[in-house]
């Protein structure tokens, strides 16, 4: 059937409903205030949206949502079946689709809540220079208490003017919208990091399981990853983010600052579960801090929310490396922020005193490469570890001081850490 022909059929059907009727098939279908409407304004209104000449509204703008016992559900279908047909093919200003939700997730978005003066959008992407934008209605933000960071899945529907606009909420940081509790992040009480994010599976690199035994990461530490003069830290990064997936850690965010598109690849392919965030060595200061500060300000509703992240940021310099670690927590009310962030060895003086874990990798040539033991610590690390595992740490320190080549070996024959620990306690 044609879009004509169904326009016609719906606009007879329309036609022959209650007033009372209308104002409930106006409510499913997105007409704002249906219960001040006579009948005629309400057929304009509904036929407007079944043309897509007007976008449908967000819920909390219609009213209270119809009973199931109230309204013609066949009607409203075929009113979204019009939607679709007249919605098809359409593009906005940006070459967006025009989409209509059809209950199949064809409108769908996902993105972070972000602010320019007075009004929000959702920013949907990777890159913050190709995202695409889905603008946030304050109801939105009021009913659901919506902050700067915070990660939206929602779907959103084109206005006349082309415009992408958000008019469902499906979840706010993972969590059910309207159960979602959150405490304010000045609020939340910081303590030293004493959960361990594990990685000493045998799955994992063995840098990675070196870092597990003598540079532990706990949830809401605040790590520097040293690279000395034309040493890259990405590939370690790349590492440790497949590393905390694998072994069902926190969430966890890579960004790349001032990235050459081959790294962003190699990170989408390396470590597909994390999620991405960067910026390209051709784009400007103001585009690597926009993105420091919307993923700082991510981690930070997380911890609001209760929930662990672990962010790995290759790139960070100067301010935008303080933002992150102002960010890093271990709330004693629950949730965590974890960061770490690979840092010239030559401009650690700066943040050393912030850190409560310092990692340095080997020099490029040095034998089996992987981490430098000696200069490798975190602070307060028998929170993290069992009597065992810091004994096993300190004995295989005192061998790296003779040579790190007879410890790696161990690493390599040993297949996990916990194998490798109890042949230690045992032998």
């Amino acid at each position: 059937m044609e879009a004509g022909d169904i326009l016609s059929d719906i606009t007879g059907r329309i036609e022959k409903k209650t007033i009372h009727e209308l104002r409930q098939i106006a409510r499913a279908v997105g007409v704002v205030r249906p219960a001040d409407g006579k009948k005629e304004r309400l057929i304009n209104d509904i036929l407007s949206i079944a043309t897509c000449k007007t976008s449908p509204s967000p819920r909390s703008a219609r009213g209270a949502p119809p009973k199931s016992s109230e309204y013609d559900r066949n009607l409203v279908a075929d009113i979204e079946k019009c939607m679709r047909c007249y919605g098809a093919g359409k593009k906005d200003a940006r070459g967006m689709p025009w989409l209509v939700s059809d209950g199949n997730g064809d409108s769908s978005c996902a993105g972070l809540v972000c602010a320019d003066g007075k009004k929000h959008f959702l920013l949907c992407g990777e890159c913050v220079a190709t995202a695409g934008v889905v603008n946030v209605h304050d109801s939105f933000m009021q009913r659901f208490n919506l902050s700067e960071g915070d990660r939206v899945v929602g779907e959103y529907c084109i206005s006349a003017d082309g415009e992408a606009g958000l008019c469902r909420v499906l979840s706010v940081n993972g969590s059910n919208p309207d159960a979602l509790k959150r405490r304010a992040f000045s609020s939340l009480t910081p303590a030293y990091p004493d959960r361990k994010i594990e990685l000493g599976g045998a799955d994992n690199a063995v840098a990675v399981r070196e870092t597990d035994l003598f540079a532990p990461i706990g949830r809401g530490q605040r790590g520097l990853v040293l690279t000395p003069a034309g040493v890259r830290g990405l590939p370690y990064m790349q590492e440790l983010a497949r590393g905390i997936s694998a072994e069902g850690g926190p969430e966890t965010v890579v960004i790349l600052l001032s990235a050459r598109p081959e790294d962003v690849t190699a990170i989408k392919r390396g470590a597909p579960s994390a999620r991405l965030c960067y910026t390209t060595f051709g784009m400007d200061e103001r585009a690597h801090a926009a993105t420091v500060d919307m993923i700082a300000a991510y981690a930070r509703s997380c911890a609001e929310c209760g929930k662990d992240i672990a962010v790995l940021a290759d790139g960070a310099r100067g301010e935008n490396l303080k933002k992150l670690f102002t960010a890093a927590i271990n709330a004693e009310e629950g949730g965590s922020v974890t960061v770490l962030a690979t840092c010239p060895e030559e401009e650690a003086a700066g943040f050393a005193a912030a850190a409560n874990m310092r990692l340095r990798l080997k020099e490029r040539g040095a034998a089996g490469g992987g981490i430098d033991i000696a200069a490798s610590y975190t602070d307060e690390c028998a929170l993290l570890q069992t009597p065992a595992e810091l004994s096993a740490a300190a004995y295989l320190r005192g061998l790296a001081a003779d040579g790190g080549e007879h410890v790696r070996e161990m690493f390599c024959e040993s297949g996990d850490n916990r194998r490798l620990v109890d042949s230690l306690k045992n032998g």
